[in-house]
């Protein structure tokens, strides 16, 4: 008999813990993230800085507060934005505090499958069973929340309420309503926790926005109750003629998730790395390149195309991006964000060329900045060559070198047509365009030899466009790519499209700019402005090549800082995959012979001494595969237009 009791006893316990145990979230925030996975970002560290600060005024808001206070927020942000990610780790962080009680809801669940008053009616039934608080009244000891949650069932007819309320016909939810304010009280004291906070996620895309408002109104006035909604900015609008919105009433406290900041991206940026380790690799790749002397500013308007060796002596130009192999092994070893990685390495490709080089004032320039200056640059030729073409008698009598050429220039055309600062200034201009040009032009000038000067400015007008159209096009495509990373849903979803496809994120998310890409206003007026531009016209120009010879500049010939090959011939790059580590081969071959440069991903010198056995042989017998082929035009790279 006692033997029997005792395990009547068990049975009892256990049973009475599952149905009234309490359930915690445990968010796990150590998984891979994979790119086929709708899959929030966990974790304070791992939120970006936008997602960080909403996140920091949820915790101050809560922490704050005391426990008898009752208030509503509002979490409003873009579709994407990352709300999720901020309340999902509003709960992973608390939770460790043991101070409150959650209750999170996807709004959107509730869309088909019933009442979502209803549900919260079952948590708080919950919490009291476990507490004991009224526990022995059964459903009523959460009688307001059964009233509200009938009277508001939008799926029950009239008839079926009238039905269910016989024989006690009168809801007092007045009364109800302090008994439930007593009785949270009571919980709250009982569980020596601080709030119960209730989370309601996807608001915006809810048919229950009634139920939800009427839910937010009736525990407005319950202590210690927390309600966080998560709401697209589009939701909160007014409508035309309304003095306010109807969620002005019930939102006490609004926090505007702000995804338009700067961020580093370092979760994403891990994802597309790990992304690009799944997808398929060519190995007998090599990238034609022709060296020069002097690394300059218009020399990145060269392309380098890879080619891959598809049998003994026959090559084909390859859709695989031998460049892009280097450029994510570095993105690997930086601490910046994926779109950052990118802008800094134009930049210093940029800062590096001989115009820029070593000159100060550009030090802290954007690539925003400097692409306006080269448009301004392009404007200041044209109109240089308009008046030149055929100068008028001032210019033949007064006009005796291109700083009084400038000058003449801009005090009559800049005051009509734009603001004298978009042109910069003349030191500028003679630094960066016509750079060890300017005794030249000087003399041309003072010379009246306009016809030999028209074809410099002519040349320097060709060049100095291609760029712009460049740098214009880039410029276009990192705003996309802005929007595209700042979407946490919409990068999501591009990855996992790369990988379907078996092809990078970055030429792929290139590929996808392209279809709703637009020319530079700028550059369109410039066009139809000047007839020297006509014959050029706007061409779509390839970003990924800007790309490539960027990183070929960066990565391979290091902005000619680390090595000097004397004589440029026939000089092909190349990477050996070894088992420990990836090695760049830069080798020509010329009339003087062989000269070999081992580099590391980086672009740092590697010793022949320091090779090992394995490793001298394998690019030995790479080298054979690669030289192989002999009919490579040179040289491959070519000015773009």
């Amino acid at each position: 008999m006692i033997l029997f009791m005792i395990e009547f006893l068990v049975v009892y316990c256990l049973l009475d813990y599952e149905a009234n145990k309490q359930y915690t979230y445990n968010f796990n925030h150590q998984n891979k993230m994979s790119s086929f996975t709708e899959q929030t970002v966990i974790g304070r560290e791992k939120l970006t800085n936008s997602q960080r600060d909403s996140y920091d005024q949820l915790v101050a808001l809560i922490n704050d507060r005391k426990s008898t206070d009752s208030f509503n927020i509002g979490l409003i942000g873009d579709w994407g934005s990352g709300k999720t990610s901020i309340t999902d780790t509003l709960i992973y962080e608390l939770e460790k505090e043991n101070k409150y009680f959650f209750l999170k809801i996807s709004a959107l669940t509730f869309n088909e499958t019933g009442n979502i008053i209803e549900y919260v009616k079952n948590f708080f039934g919950n919490l009291f069973k476990r507490y004991e608080i009224d526990y022995y009244f059964g459903d009523s000891n959460v009688a307001f929340l059964g009233s509200l949650a009938m009277l508001n069932n939008s799926t029950k007819s009239m008839k079926e309420i009238v039905e269910s309320i016989k024989g006690n016909s009168f809801v007092d939810l007045e009364k109800e309503r302090i008994l439930f304010n007593d009785q949270v009280r009571r919980l709250l004291e009982a569980s020596k926790r601080k709030n119960i906070i209730l989370i309601i996620d996807d608001m915006d895309r809810t048919y229950h926005k009634e139920n939800i408002i009427k839910l937010l109104s009736e525990f407005s006035s319950i202590n210690g109750l927390i309600t966080i909604v998560s709401l697209n900015k589009e939701l909160n609008k007014k409508e035309e003629g309304q003095e306010y919105n109807e969620l002005d009433k019930y939102i006490h406290i609004i926090i505007h998730h702000k995804d338009r900041k700067i961020f580093s991206h370092q979760l994403l940026t891990q994802q597309i790395l790990e992304s690009y380790d799944r997808i398929t690799k060519k190995d007998n790749c090599f990238l034609s390149i022709n060296g020069y002397n002097q690394y300059s500013l218009y020399d990145l308007i060269h392309s380098f195309d890879s080619k891959v060796v598809i049998k003994p002596v026959i090559s084909e130009d390859t859709n695989y991006n031998m460049m892009l192999e280097i450029f994510y092994g570095n993105l690997k070893l930086n601490n910046l964000g994926f779109e950052e990685y990118i802008e800094n390495c134009v930049l210093e490709a940029i800062l590096n060329t001989k115009e820029f080089k070593g000159k100060k004032e550009f030090k802290n320039c954007s690539l925003d900045d400097l692409n306006l200056k080269f448009m301004s640059f392009l404007e200041i030729l044209l109109l240089l060559y308009e008046y030149i073409i055929s100068p008028n008698d001032y210019i033949k009598n007064n006009i005796s070198n291109l700083n009084e050429l400038y000058k003449y220039i801009t005090d009559i055309k800049v005051s009509i047509i734009i603001d004298r600062n978009y042109f910069g200034n003349m030191r500028e201009l003679k630094s960066i365009v016509f750079f060890n040009q300017q005794p030249t032009v000087d003399d041309l000038i003072k010379n009246h030899n306009y016809e030999e000067l028209a074809k410099i400015v002519n040349s320097k007008i060709k060049s100095m466009y291609f760029l712009v159209l460049n740098m214009t096009q880039l410029m276009g495509f990192i705003d996309y790519l802005d929007n595209v990373i700042t979407n946490y849903r919409t990068s999501k979803r591009l990855l996992g499209e790369a990988e379907l496809l078996d092809i990078n994120f970055l030429e792929h998310i290139i590929d996808k700019w392209k279809m709703s890409n637009c020319i530079n206003d700028k550059l369109k007026e410039l066009v139809s402005k000047y007839t020297e531009l006509k014959p050029l016209q706007i061409y779509e120009s390839s970003v990924i090549k800007f790309l490539d010879s960027i990183f070929v500049h960066k990565f391979i010939f290091q902005f000619k800082n680390r090595f000097q090959i004397k004589k440029y011939g026939d000089c092909r790059v190349f990477i050996y995959h070894g088992d420990k580590r990836h090695i760049i081969i830069l080798e020509n071959k010329n009339s003087n012979g062989t000269e070999k440069i081992f580099m590391d991903i980086t672009g740092r010198i590697i010793e022949y001494k320091n090779l090992i056995s394995k490793e001298k042989e394998e690019i030995r017998k790479k080298e054979e595969i690669v030289w192989s082929v002999m009919n490579v035009k040179l040289p491959i790279e070519k000015q773009l237009g």
